[in-house]
């Protein structure tokens, strides 16, 4: 058995990951990468956009999770197809997630207005383990003893997206929008060893997950405002429900709450650049913050994150 104190909050961690979908980190709902949880989301308008962010949680804590993410997505002017990209390595503790993909997704008219997008994603992982940087209850941890250890595994992605107005992202309309993703469908990702095959694996396999989001855009002359939510669920676990709402002032500013089942309570806020030297592009940079308070309601940790995207209408 593992005997571990520093495992003991490690996994709490890495659970979270797991519910979070794919180890990707914490979904502010701000980063517009949500087509890495959904690849049917890959630039479902008609703007290009590249950007990142970098983000500490539990900023209290030695070896807090740590992510830095950086991504790409662009539609095809006059066409139905889209492209994305991603790069992302997430740390916590001794566990280090380091992640490249790539998404494309095709997108069919329905009626004058909707639009139904398929999206499908492939990514490389590379998953690495030191032992020796943990510190054990046990000095005769056998996972205690393990040197730096990795692996590197392809895996996929689907989904669906579908959304009634696509004239929602340039203000012109409200409608209402809603998709599905499955995510790790290879299964494969995990870490073995001969003479602890049983405890790795608990701790390192993922399963495949299961994310949607239901939300609707309500647009009066240059501002709108965003209610929605978003699950996540891999079996066995508890189901993630995540609720909250956007506000935009076109090319001003933007706000936002969200509140989630494992009580993490989380904030943003930014401002859009216009200027000469971004040509007929915008900029965007805000700021995220969130308060975990943990399953018991006790006090866990404060997160601070920070985005910035240049987003470039075709």
């Amino acid at each position: 058995m593992v005997k571990k104190i520093a495992l003991s909050a490690l996994i709490s961690l890495w659970g979270a990951f797991l519910l979070q979908a794919q180890q990707l980190p914490f979904r502010d709902g701000v980063s517009t990468a949500d087509f890495i949880w959904n690849p049917a989301m890959t630039g479902a308008s008609q703007y290009m956009e590249f950007g990142g962010f970098f983000r500490r949680q539990w900023m209290a804590f030695q070896n807090a999770p740590t992510t830095m993410m950086a991504h790409i997505q662009y539609p095809f002017k006059g066409q139905r197809a889209s492209v994305g990209g991603w790069s992302m390595l997430d740390e916590a503790g001794p566990i280090r997630n380091i992640q490249l993909g790539a998404a494309y997704a095709y997108k069919l008219p329905l009626g004058p207005y909707g639009q139904l997008s398929i999206g499908l994603s492939v990514e490389g992982r590379q998953l690495q383990f030191d032992g020796l940087s943990t510190i054990a209850a046990d000095p005769g941890d056998p996972l205690a003893e393990t040197s730096r250890s990795s692996v590197l595994k392809p895996d996929f992605s689907a989904g669906l997206f579908y959304v009634s107005n696509i004239d929602i992202y340039d203000f012109r309309g409200a409608g209402v929008f809603a998709g599905v993703g499955i995510q790790q469908l290879s299964h494969t990702v995990g870490f073995a060893r001969p003479d602890d095959t049983d405890d790795l694996a608990a701790l390192f396999t993922p399963a495949a997950h299961i994310n949607g989001v239901f939300g609707a855009r309500f647009v009066e002359g240059d501002i709108f405002i965003e209610p929605s939510i978003w699950g996540s669920y891999v079996g066995g676990s508890p189901l993630l429900l995540q609720g909250g709402v956007q506000m935009e002032i076109e090319e001003t500013c933007w706000a936002g709450a969200r509140f989630a089942t494992d009580y993490t309570f989380s904030v943003n806020a930014g401002w859009i650049f216009t200027a000469s030297w971004l040509g007929d592009g915008t900029l965007r940079v805000g700021l995220t913050g969130d308060y975990n308070l943990g399953e018991t309601r006790t006090y866990r940790g404060a997160g601070l994150g920070f985005v910035a995207i240049y987003r470039y209408w075709l």
